[in-house]
Parts: structure tokens; C-alpha cells; sequence
């Protein structure tokens, strides 16, 4: 085991390392894995020592075990308690799993490469271990709401409560905090109350605001070293969201009752179709069967009546005579009044000559 220098932690938060050093943040709940990857540049580093580390409260980054040594491909170590295993590819990236974590492994670590003498931190990881799982809550503005987060049983009298809000992925503007002997301390409209014997950190918040909106941290702090308890995301809705969610809630249901009433519609319509078509077939079968049974309805040549298509035919209207298209027969011809025959002359001689006329005649 060893250290580095604090001064890798300042260079790789400038970022004057490597241009490519990558920040991760991971959240985890106690007992559960922790999985990432680290690249680097094969062709330079592939045969330099590779290292893996955490940050300590004094500024050094503590080596969780011995450098990778430079000389074997595929490399694979594990830490103590086989709870640690980093790969080395030797292809240009490293593979770093962490299991069954607890909250003390929270904290910032780095990857990266001994190139003598200087280190090259490849990524930059931000590890969040909580004791329980996160949670959201929603309330309305103006309501109140109470909010535990367990302490694991480890946790002894002498370690001091902190109720904060998340500002960035590392800082937790505190709101209220209790501080050993203390079991409650109110801080505007946030109580904190430690129960020693449910070992439950209860917090009250009270006439709830818009602007309380967030995610907050349980922490408990001892000696300088922070283990998170909880986070808990909280959301305030205002009246107007509230407005909006009835709107929405009934625009659904109208859109439902509607959606059923239609496929209801639709149901009785093809019912119907169905029932209308079932019905005239049944009304042609029935008419057939007395053609068949009716002699009256026999046909001189022998055939059968359809009674509907027979009434059909019998109800047509009748054509008018100029309407008559005669087959096979010619027409009595027109009298033809455009030449005037000999009688026609006579009487129009006598008409146009008068007395005079006559009496010549």
C-alpha cells in the first residue's frame, strides 16, 4: 500500500495532468457494486504502471494495492477481502470493479498511470455510498411532511446529525444540523430530532415553499470523515400544478368515458349490419320456399316466380307511347305537307281568286 503526494489531487482538479481526465459521479446504495473503465493511450502508457486510489482527508490518494506491474498483459489484481479488482488490458484500457460497498467507501478516487516522475490521472470519480435507498417525495405547497433516515448500528453518541440541500455533485448546503449531546435543534421551518433508541434521524419540515424543492442529504459526521445516510429528492407543487393535474386527470377520464361510449357505438352498429343481413336472408329463404310450395306461381314454361323480383317488375312505371322503341316493325310513315297535291291546289285557287274566280270557272 502506499500514497501520492497531495499534489496529485491539486493538479487533476486544474486538470494540468492529462487534457483527457474525465470526472464520473456514481451513486450507490450500501451493499451493492461499483464498475467503470479507464482509457488510456496504448502506444505511450501500455507498459507504464498503472495506479488506483482514494482521496483522504489530508489530501493524499491512498493506493488501494500495489502499482500493476508493467511486464504481463491482462493483468488482474485484487484488493484485500477480494472486495477490489482492477484488469488491465494492456490495450488501452483499465476495467476497476468494486463490490459489496459500504458507506465508509464513499469519497473521490482516481485511475491513471505512473510515468515517472510525474502521475497522470485518467478519470476522476465521485463515489456516493448511502446507507438506505433514495427516495422521492411529493407534497403540496403550504403542507408539512416528516422524512427518517436510519443510522447504521455502528453509528456511536459521539457523532454530530446534518440535514443539508444538494447545491453541486460536491457540495450540501447544510440547513439544520444537532451536534452531540443534542437530540433536537429547530432552524426556521426545519426540525432535526435524533431517536437514539429507533436510531432514526427524523426531520420535520413545516409550511412548505416552492422554493424548498430539491435533493437533500442525511449526513452524519464524526472526526472529520462523512457518512451519507439518505438523500431524498423533494418536490413542491404549487397550486397552479395542482390546477393543471385536475385538468389532466379529468381530460383523461372524459377521454376514456368517450373512448368506451364510441367502441360501444361501433359494437351496436356492426350488431345491427349483421342482424339486417341475417333478417333478408332469412325473408328471401322463406319467399323461395313458397314459389316452391305454390303452384300458382309456376311459370308457363315450367319455372318458378320470384315474388319479390316479380313485385319489383310489376310496379315499374309504364313507358309513354313516344317512348316505345317498336323491334322488327316500321312505322306508319308521316304525312308529308312540304309538296302540295292536286286537291290542295284547287282549294287554294279558289280561295286566293274569289267571285271573280269562280265565275271564270
Amino acid at each position: 500500500m502506499g500514497a501520492f503526494p497531495a499534489q496529485l489531487l491539486l493538479l487533476a482538479l486544474t486538470g494540468l495532468c492529462l487534457a483527457r481526465e474525465e470526472l464520473e459521479s456514481v451513486i450507490r446504495v450500501q451493499g451493492s457494486s461499483l464498475s467503470t473503465i479507464c482509457f488510456y493511450n496504448k502506444h505511450k502508457y501500455s507498459q507504464r504502471e498503472k495506479f488506483w486510489c482514494k482521496v483522504m482527508p489530508n489530501g493524499e490518494c491512498h493506493s488501494l494495492f500495489p502499482n500493476f506491474p508493467t511486464s504481463e498483459m491482462n493483468y488482474l489484481a485484487i484488493a484485500p477481502k477480494k472486495r477490489i479488482s482492477v484488469i488491465d488490458s494492456g490495450n488501452g484500457w483499465i476495467s476497476l470493479s468494486m463490490i459489496e460497498l459500504r458507506v465508509e467507501d464513499s469519497g473521490t478516487y482516481f485511475c491513471g498511470v505512473s510515468d515517472q516522475p510525474r502521475t497522470l490521472p485518467l478519470k476522476k470519480i465521485k463515489v456516493a455510498v448511502y446507507y438506505e435507498a433514495p427516495v422521492t417525495s411529493t407534497v403540496k405547497e403550504g403542507d408539512s411532511i416528516l422524512l427518517n433516515c436510519s443510522c447504521p448500528a455502528t453509528e456511536n453518541r459521539g457523532r454530530n446529525f446534518t440535514w443539508c440541500k444538494v447545491v453541486t455533485a460536491t457540495s450540501c448546503h447544510p440547513v439544520v444540523s444537532v451536534e452531540f449531546p443534542q437530540v433536537i435543534n429547530i432552524q426556521g421551518r426545519t426540525m432535526i430530532q435524533i431517536d437514539w433508541r429507533s436510531r432514526v434521524v427524523r426531520v420535520t419540515l413545516t409550511k412548505l415553499q416552492l422554493r424548498d424543492s430539491g435533493k437533500y442529504h442525511c449526513e452524519s459526521h464524526l472526526q472529520g470523515s462523512t457518512t451519507l445516510l439518505k438523500m431524498i429528492t423533494l418536490n413542491v407543487l404549487g397550486e397552479l400544478l395542482r390546477e393543471k393535474d385536475t385538468v389532466h386527470f379529468h381530460c383523461r377520464t372524459l377521454c376514456s368515458v368517450l373512448a368506451v361510449v364510441s367502441l360501444l357505438a361501433l359494437s351496436a352498429l356492426i350488431a345491427t349490419i349483421s342482424l339486417t343481413n341475417s333478417l333478408f336472408s332469412f325473408l328471401l329463404f322463406v319467399d323461395f320456399q313458397k314459389d316452391v310450395n305454390n303452384p300458382r306461381h309456376a311459370m308457363p314454361d315450367g319455372g318458378l316466380k320470384n315474388g319479390i323480383i316479380d313485385d319489383m317488375l310489376r310496379f315499374q312505371p309504364k313507358p309513354k307511347p313516344d317512348n316505345v322503341t317498336y323491334a322488327n316493325v316500321e312505322p306508319s310513315p308521316k304525312p308529308d305537307i312540304s309538296k302540295p297535291s292536286g286537291v290542295n291546289i284547287v282549294v287554294w285557287g279558289l280561295f286566293t281568286l274569289g267571285p271573280m274566280g269562280a265565275a271564270v270557272s
